[in-house]
């Protein structure tokens, strides 16, 4: 017998092949051709798990969240695809536990979180695992999620959820499954810690990504299925099968099976990722989804206002390393929104065109690609410095030159974890020491004083100390902010139609 297990991951709602940037676009990738792709595979039997992130994390996704106001459209669309189990993503948690119950309450396919946790230390959606009736054999799956939510998500969204090591809850509900179960799938929203071809350590162990503890650990496994980094895996470690995907179903990781059936035995196996090149859509699907895009598209093209400032980006790493006008702007929204005159953001990726001339809602979203709201913390100058030194670690000098330094990019981009700051004066040394690069640091003109107190201005991933910077947490945080900022810099243009940022140079990189 011939079975094929199939997974998605991190599809963040893209439906449509398109990244928004433009309408009627024809990208490799979309849960429209994932649907097309499934359909024309060849098995005895075939199962298909998605492995989360799927309800946020696209202008669509936000638009259903601030308009529809619901996410059971999104479960009925990937119902169409008759997945036999879904994965929470931490991603699944970013709108709060009502809007992910409505998610799950309408998913055909059960929830699978073994190690997502209630008050009392029982799965929270009480479904750590299934056995899957396939022919004349029993196929386990059991769902896992990367454990370092707490340290990204606003303490209010996970106040009665437990999140516990992938590692730990698999080694009680392992051989539980294997007791009544032929074979053994893991679907694991969570990567990889280490690279599980050449052991190499890709991050430090902090718990988030816990993958190749997965392969090491449990032989039992025969299909270990990834995600989260958004990173392209496949291989074999052992007798366990393992991928990853990358995200926005650009890839599908499909693993066949050969199994011979008086043995039950697993006599040949392929595994591959396919990307959705060549890929048609599923009309079907598409009819279903149309109306819903179609409304997307219109929201996208509201026109907003005016900058009069160019704050077009042409070289997003060159933006990083002096005062850029649109990097000032968003800081300036922040400050606008919270009475806060200290704030920090990031450019979160490479793609980020900035502004220039008339806008629309199209080039918010394209530019604000992440739901963040935003938080004011209570933090000491000796704090603040930590941060900064934290930031001035994304250069490293090569060549006589400064770079990106590679643990923001492999093995999972993370430009989004280098802050640039407004209301203060700062200087990055990149030819001193990590820790010992700030220099010139002033609030008004003032050298900052260790042990006072300072407000400053974060979005709520980084104000709960997410992207591992200790120096911030939820117990600093004084004041929040519920308006999504997309939603906030919209509102700032359409106060202030005619758009000017003063010209500002308060901190620079050097070596």
């Amino acid at each position: 017998m011939k079975l094929t297990i199939v997974s998605t991951s991190d599809i963040h709602a893209y439906l449509y092949p398109t990244d928004f940037t433009q309408k009627e676009m024809n990208l490799p990738l979309g849960l429209l051709k994932v649907s097309s792709f499934l359909k024309n595979i060849s098995a005895d039997e075939k199962l298909y798990i998605d492995n989360g992130d799927f309800i946020q994390g696209s202008p669509l996704a936000s638009f259903v969240k601030d308009k529809v106001k619901t996410p059971r459209i999104l479960s009925e669309f990937l119902n169409e695809l008759h997945p036999v189990a879904r994965v929470l993503g931490n991603h699944e948690f970013n709108y709060g536990v009502d809007y992910l119950k409505e998610a799950v309450e309408a998913s055909t396919a059960p929830y699978l979180a073994a190690n997502v946790l209630n008050t009392d230390g029982e799965p929270y959606f009480g479904t750590p695992y299934l056995v899957k009736d396939v022919g004349q054999f029993k196929v386990g799956i059991i769902g896992l999620t990367t454990q370092y939510i707490p340290h990204w998500e606003n303490p209010e969204n996970i106040k009665d959820f437990r999140f516990i090591s992938a590692v730990e809850a698999l080694r009680h509900w392992l051989p539980i499954v294997q007791a009544s179960a032929d074979f053994v799938v893991v679907s694991y929203h969570g990567g990889f810690e280490a690279d599980p071809k050449t052991e190499k350590m890709l991050e430090k162990p902090t718990g988030e990504n816990e993958g190749y503890q997965l392969l090491e650990q449990f032989e039992a496994i025969d299909v270990l299925f990834t995600g989260h980094q958004h990173g392209l895996y496949v291989g074999q470690h052992g007798k366990t099968f393992y991928s990853q995907p990358g995200h926005k179903g650009e890839y599908v990781a499909v693993v066949t099976l050969q199994i011979d059936e008086p043995t039950r035995t697993i006599t040949d196996a392929t595994i591959d990722l396919h990307h959705l090149t060549d890929v048609t859509e599923d009309l079907n699907l598409k009819a279903k989804v149309r109306p819903l895009e179609e409304q997307v598209e219109k929201w996208l093209d509201q026109p907003i206002g005016t900058v009069k400032t160019d704050m077009s980006i042409t070289d997003p790493n060159k933006a990083r390393l002096e005062t850029h006008p649109y990097v000032t702007f968003i800081n300036a929204v922040q400050s606008w929104a919270t009475g806060c005159d200290i704030s920090a953001t990031a450019l979160f990726n490479q793609k980020a065109p900035g502004f220039k001339g008339d806008i629309t809602m199209r080039d918010i979203v394209i530019n604000y690609i992440y739901t963040n709201t935003l938080a004011v913390l209570s933090v000491s100058g000796k704090d603040l410095v930590e941060a900064l030194e934290q930031c001035a670690a994304f250069f490293t000098l090569s060549d006589g030159q400064i770079t990106i330094n590679p643990n923001y990019y492999i093995p999972k981009p993370q430009y989004y974890n280098y802050d640039m700051f407004s209301g203060i004066d700062y200087t990055f040394d990149i030819s001193k020491p990590e820790g010992q690069r700030v220099v010139g640091l002033r609030y008004k003109g003032t050298p900052i004083d260790l042990k006072a107190p300072y407000e400053i201005v974060l979005n709520q991933y980084r104000a709960v100390g997410g992207g591992n910077f200790a120096m911030f947490g939820p117990e600093k945080i004084i004041r929040e902010y519920g308006t999504d900022m997309t939603e906030l810099i919209a509102q700032y243009i359409k106060e202030h139609p005619e758009v000017e940022v003063p010209a500002v140079h308060n901190f620079k990189v050097v070596y």
